[in-house]
Formats: structure tokens, sequence, C-alpha cells
């Protein structure tokens, strides 16, 4: 069992969703300056919230999120999952 050494991107996490449900799904990427008209029409957000996002959609951007530690090890005793078995559990679980 290979435990998760990197972090993912978006388009990595589509095709393994895609393939552990056999659906297509498509990964797009939204833009730190487009994501609060996003958040807005698609689901919803009053505008003010949405416009609060923009300084954590850039630092996604820029990569400040993209870490791997030993925490969730050094907090459980566990090593972490893969992200196909992740995936394969919630398909088990969803019947």
């Amino acid at each position: 069992k290979e435990p998760m050494a990197r972090s993912y991107p978006g388009d990595e996490v589509a095709g393994a969703i895609g393939r552990c449900f056999g659906q297509s799904v498509r990964y797009e990427a939204v833009a730190a300056e487009d994501w609060p008209a996003y958040m807005t029409e698609k689901w919803g957000l009053p505008p003010a919230l949405a416009a609060s996002t923009v300084g954590t959609m850039r630092a996604i951007e820029a990569g400040q999120f993209d870490l791997v530690t030993d925490d969730y090890r050094a907090i459980t005793g566990r090593s972490p999952q893969t992200l196909d078995e992740y995936l394969l559990q919630v398909r088990a679980a969803r019947g």
C-alpha cells in the first residue's frame, strides 16, 4: 500500500473519479478572478461572500496549499489512503 506522497492536480482527480465510477468527468479550472462570479452564478452565493474567496483562490493558484505532510499518520497512527483507495471506499459506501 503506497501512501499518498503528493498532491493531485484537478485533471488527475477528475480522471480517477471517472475511472472509479465509470463516467466521464471533466475538470475545468476557474481563474481566481472569475471565482466570485462562478460561485454567485452557479451556487447562488451572495456576491460579497463570493468576493471574499479571491485571496484563497490566488493562494491555491500559487501552490501555497500544494503540500504533503506526515500529519495524518502522526495524528491517527495510520497511513493515508491512496486516491484510488479513497474513491473505491466512496463508491462502496454509495452502494
